[in-house]
């Protein structure tokens, strides 16, 4: 985890102002622990945003749970609940209304940087659901790091490691977290391509995620 927390270390500065979503999973409380450590030395505001998605029977525990690691490290907290979908895309429609709030509160505060928690796994998922519905280059080579915005970067830490990483590391330290038991349904598209395909591509290029990332770089430079 050494190479996250140079990149943190080296991208933030004091008085920095960061929004981060945090669901309570192992990715986002892994990203917030990385954080953490960083700012024991240095001097900055993490805005820790919490959506309460409403469509299982555990999601106000884990907006509680949130909710109180916030306030133990006295983090700003904030929270939005979804209250309607549309039933036609849902998946699509949360993502929508999610970054439609952390937009408000990077306005809100006026951050510099908007972080989440999607790793190497994501990226990978992310390009075979392009491949299969179709895109263009750009399109499937991803997403990258760092994106600029209109008014802040946006940032993912963890593109360069897999789940695997993160479940080791927060079993080691013994860090709680949440699992949303609908990643393991088989009726979303990145589940069934998390579940099926990745470990078969995995059994051919452990760091298939690294590779993916070589291919973006090179492709957008033409």
């Amino acid at each position: 985890m050494g190479e996250i927390l140079a990149y943190l270390n080296n991208l933030i500065k004091n008085d920095d102002v960061i929004v981060v979503g945090v669901s309570g999973g192992p990715d986002s409380m892994f990203l917030l622990d990385m954080l953490l450590k960083v700012k024991k030395d240095k001097h900055f505001v993490i805005i820790v945003a919490h959506v309460n998605h409403k469509l299982r029977i555990e999601s106000d525990e884990e907006a509680l749970f949130v909710e109180n690691v916030a306030k133990d490290n006295k983090l700003i907290y904030e929270y939005m609940e979804i209250k309607e979908y549309n039933h036609d895309n849902l998946e699509n429609d949360a993502r929508v209304k999610r970054y439609d709030f952390f937009q408000d509160l990077v306005k809100k505060y006026e951050a510099k940087f908007l972080m989440t928690a999607h790793h190497g796994d994501d990226l990978v998922e992310t390009v075979l659901m392009r491949l299969v519905r179709g895109s263009n280059i750009k399109g499937y080579s991803g997403f990258k790091r760092e994106k600029q915005m209109s008014n802040y970067l946006l940032v993912r830490p963890l593109i360069k490691i897999k789940k695997v990483d993160i479940l080791e590391y927060m079993g080691q330290n013994k860090l709680k977290f949440y699992k949303d038991a609908s990643n393991d349904s088989m009726k979303y598209t990145r589940n069934r391509f998390r579940k099926k395909v990745l470990p078969i591509l995995h059994e051919e290029q452990e760091n298939v995620h690294l590779k993916l990332k070589t291919i973006k770089h090179k492709t957008l430079k033409h």
